[in-house]
């Protein structure tokens, strides 16, 4: 509801809320970033020493994403009826959560295009979550440092945020589905790279987690622009909601399944199977070309 005195406000006020609200949220995001690193580069290690075994290095990501999905009803509802600030401070959520049967009901509602934009979100998820996790583990196996874990990681995680002004950029540019494009053949090179990096080398695994980090951008950008492109605005926030009950479920079984992958096989396979798994965003594309023009 308008309150009387906001049309009093100038448009220099306004200017310097929107300001103070952005720098808010700003720092939220340093803080909430910092966590995550540190989540990422302990946790799986945590586990590995803990349940004394490789296989299960990726509960803690498993659970952590898991949670988050869980939580997102409750403040989805909260945000929905009190506004976005008390959800903001309740813990982050873009939408509310769907039951089982209103699932079921978006995917039947869904296009090709929105359905290419959603595969293109959850296979960028899921790869890069695989990857992130394992890495630390696979540092540590061969004596690494958790100081030197900690800084492949934080690249990586300033490589997901920092160039997401790029990738804007790219995506209204080039349109999405090129940038869907890119985003593939950047996350192949990252696995490419972490794949052929040589054990000791900390500064490889560095640039082959910063291309995760920005090919995870790409994708994360391209596939949510090409969801809002061609979604109705009345249903667009009940699609982009259930898209993201799909990337938390695909990120919680990348953290899951990539410590079974890792130890039944080894870290580079774990890579190499990554990068087969991004090349699958371009016939999705593919099939979906005359829609997504």
């Amino acid at each position: 509801m308008t309150h009387p005195e906001s049309a009093e406000l100038t448009a220099s006020d306004f200017a310097s809320i929107q300001r103070r609200t952005i720098r808010v949220l700003v720092a939220a995001q340093i803080f909430s970033g910092a966590g995550l690193a540190a989540g990422i580069t302990v946790g799986a290690l945590l586990a590995q020493d803990m349940l004394g075994s490789t296989g299960l290095a990726g509960v803690p990501s498993a659970l952590f994403t898991v949670g988050s999905a869980a939580a997102a009803a409750g403040v989805g509802k909260l945000s929905q009826r009190w506004g976005r600030r008390p959800g903001l401070a309740a813990g982050n959520p873009p939408d509310d959560a769907h039951d089982e049967s209103g699932v079921e009901s978006q995917l039947r509602s869904w296009n090709p295009a929105v359905i290419a934009g959603a595969a293109v979100m959850v296979i960028t998820q899921l790869v890069m979550v695989a990857i992130m996790t394992m890495t630390p583990v696979y540092m540590q196996h061969n004596h690494h440092s958790i100081d030197a874990a900690g800084l492949v990681i934080a690249i990586h995680v300033a490589s997901m945020y920092l160039p997401s002004p790029i990738s804007g950029a790219l995506v209204d540019r080039y349109g999405p589905a090129k940038v869907a494009v890119l985003a593939a053949i950047t996350l192949v090179a990252a696995g490419a790279t972490a794949s052929l990096a040589p054990p000791h080398s900390i500064t490889a695994l560095a640039i082959a987690l910063a291309l995760l980090g920005f090919g995870w951008s790409l994708g994360l950008i391209s596939g949510t622009t090409t969801i809002t492109n061609n979604t109705p605005l009345a249903t667009r926030a009940n699609t982009q909601g259930t898209v993201d009950l799909f990337i938390a479920l695909a990120g919680a079984s990348g953290g899951l399944l990539s410590g079974f992958v890792v130890a039944g096989a080894s870290y580079t396979t774990l890579t190499v199977l990554g990068s087969a798994i991004a090349i699958g965003i371009v016939p999705i594309l593919l099939t979906a070309r005359n829609r997504l023009r």
